[in-house]
Formats: structure tokens, sequence, C-alpha cells
């Protein structure tokens, strides 16, 4: 695109219909070098904004009020002001460069209707049945499939699958800070599925790059499993945004539950403060445990369990994967951390219920 500003002007449609924009757009790249550039969208002057552009992105973008104009075009109006000049960056260049305002690059736009496949992935919410089939045995020695995964990224569900086993959680295969997890508890991640706020994109080298579910409010990014020779890039769209509805509601429903154990790691050592309010914001769904897995110092051995707060245990291990290299083989000491935490987690509930059931019984006798 060139100058501050393209249009878009999208034919009259032949029958009612509310419709999405999709949108392949890729930042100015010089060589190695890539220049960040902001855009915002404007559907017959509604505004929506986009994060910035630093990658080859999908970008949704909703085009509000369209339900009844049957034969009417609508103008889509695409600002990118942070054009480059060649002539600015290569005055000395031997060959006179390029002199026109270079912006964004459009590689591809789609039109979906809501009626279709799309508008049903965008309505599934209210019709979400939980299908994992996991049976939870109170107070028995817990299986690896009672924890949860909640961060920082793909490691304890990249462990979790080598031991054979698959729980269906949204933070299995994602990436985010405990900031922003922090703020998906308080608000209940209401705007995870929020169009305004996803992206997607392609990481990897070509042409077996992988389609990445992004969300700017949460900081929140998912692997999706599916490459780019695999699928259309609506079809993976509608994928993931069934597939984040779906898990969403697991995650709320096992927060209200209490009958998982919550796991959080990150490289970058949490702090005290943080970690209780993450056990905080845990508790305020349900009866919820944390387990927050820290690096072993000399003072302990890695593989070492320990109850550190009233619903928190700190598990330690001797080394996290780099975050780039999280497909080789976890620290060995994963196995023995989940054992016993699992055992002791069974016995503070254990423990809870007891003290549950010996309080009604006096309570009883007066």
């Amino acid at each position: 695109m060139l100058d501050d500003e393209s249009v878009l002007e999208i034919p009259g449609l032949g029958e009612a219909s509310t419709l999405y924009l999709i949108l392949r757009i890729s930042p100015l790249i010089l060589g190695e070098t890539v220049w960040p550039q902001r855009l915002a969208v404007l559907v017959d002057g509604f505004p929506h904004s986009l994060p910035v552009i630093t990658e080859t992105t999908f970008v949704i973008v909703p085009m509000p009020g369209h339900e009844k104009r049957v034969g009417e075009s609508v103008k889509v109006v695409l600002k990118h002001p942070d054009w480059l000049q060649l002539t600015t960056l290569f005055p000395d260049s031997p060959t006179p460069p390029d002199s026109r305002k270079i912006s964004l690059r459009v590689h591809e736009a789609y039109l979906v209707d809501q009626t279709g496949s799309m508008g049903n992935a965008l309505s599934d919410q209210a019709n979400i049945a939980r299908t994992d089939p996991r049976v939870l045995e109170p107070f028995c020695p817990a299986s690896l499939a009672d924890f949860a995964s909640l961060g920082d990224n793909c490691e304890f569900g990249l462990f979790q699958r080598r031991c054979g086993v698959e729980p269906q959680d949204l933070f299995r295969f994602s990436r985010l800070s405990i900031e922003t997890l922090l703020t998906g508890l308080e608000d209940g991640f209401v705007d995870l599925c929020n169009l305004a706020r996803l992206t997607f994109s392609l990481r990897g080298d070509a042409p077996r790059r992988e389609y990445i579910t992004k969300n700017d409010k949460y900081k929140f990014f998912s692997h999706s499993g599916v490459v780019e020779d695999e699928a259309s890039v609506v079809r993976v769209i509608e994928r993931e945004i069934r597939k984040l509805y779906f898990l969403r509601q697991l995650l709320i429903d096992d927060l209200k539950s209490g009958d998982r154990l919550f796991v959080f790691k990150a490289n970058h050592s949490a702090s005290a403060e943080q970690i209780d309010d993450l056990s905080w914001s845990l508790r305020r769904w349900g009866d919820n445990f944390l387990l927050h897995i820290r690096l072993a110092d000399g003072s302990v051995e890695a593989g070492h369990v320990e109850r550190t707060g009233r619903f928190v245990m700190t598990g330690y291990i001797d080394s996290f994967l780099d975050y780039s290299k999280a497909q080789i083989p976890a620290s060995e000491a994963w196995p023995t951390i989940c054992d016993r935490a699992g055992k002791l987690w069974c016995q503070i509930r254990a423990n809870d219920l007891g003290q549950v059931e010996q309080v009604a019984l006096e309570a009883l006798a007066e």
C-alpha cells in the first residue's frame, strides 16, 4: 500500500448479509529489517483499531450494520501512517530508489458471511458441551490428567504428551505472562474470543509454517497445530475460534469445580507477591490449589515438593527449557514433581474433608 491511506470498495451484495473481512497483511521488510507499522480500519466510518503489524498477520474485521444493505457497496478505509520512502533511507544510493511512500502490504482479502460456517463458529459459545472423558476420583493418587497448565509456555503440556496424556486445556500449548493471566482470571477471559482482539499469523519456515492465534488484550498466543498447506486460512480461523470458545468454557468449569491441580511455571521467576495473587485469583472461582514450579537452588534438590502456602505447593526443578526449544525433552524432574505434588494434594484435600466432616458431626452432637 502507498501513502498513508488506502480504500477498498466492496460491491453491493445480492442478499442481506453480515460480513467479516479477513486481511492477510505484512509490514514493510527491507532485507532482514522489519519496519513495524500501525494499521486502523474504518468500515463506512466505523473504526476498528488493530495491533501494530510486525509480521505477516491475518486480521478479522467485523462489518457491523450491513445486515440489510442489499445492493449497497461498503467502503473500507485502511489507515497506515507509518509509511517510508526509500529515498530517505538510501540517500546515497547510486541508483535512484523508489520515491513512493511505501507502507503495509495486503496479500489477500476474504469476505466471509456470518450465516455460513464462520458465523456458526462465532455463535457456538452458548452451545458448548463438555466432552472431556476424564473421570476424577477424589482423594486417590492424582493422575497426570488432573494437572492443568496455566503457562507460561508449552513445556508442561509437552511433558504430558510424552507421557501419553492429552487433557483439553486452554494453556497447554499457549504462551502468556503471569500479569495477563491474572487479568484473565479477574474478568473470566471474557475477551478471549473478541474479534477486535484476535489476530492470526504464520510462524516457522516455509512451506511448513504454523498458524498462530494471538489475543492482544491477554498477550496470549497459542499453537494451532495446523501448517499453511494443510487448510485455508478461513478454515483455520473458524476452527481456532471454536477451539477458544470450547477451551475457555472448560477452564471456567475446572475453576469452579476445584478438581484440577493448576500448574504455573515461568523461566523468569515470578515474585512471591505474584504467586500469592495467582493463588487468590484461583480461589475466587473455587477450591483450587496451585503448584508453582521454580528453579532449585543449593538448599533444595530438584524434584522436591513442599507446601508453601494455604493453597500453594512449590515444586523445584533443575532447569527449564528455553522458550525457543520447547520441543526437546524436558527435565527428568517433572515425573517426580508431579508424583509428589499429586500425593500431597490428595492428602491435603482428604484432611480438609475430614475436618469438615468433624465440624459437621460436632454440630449434630450439640
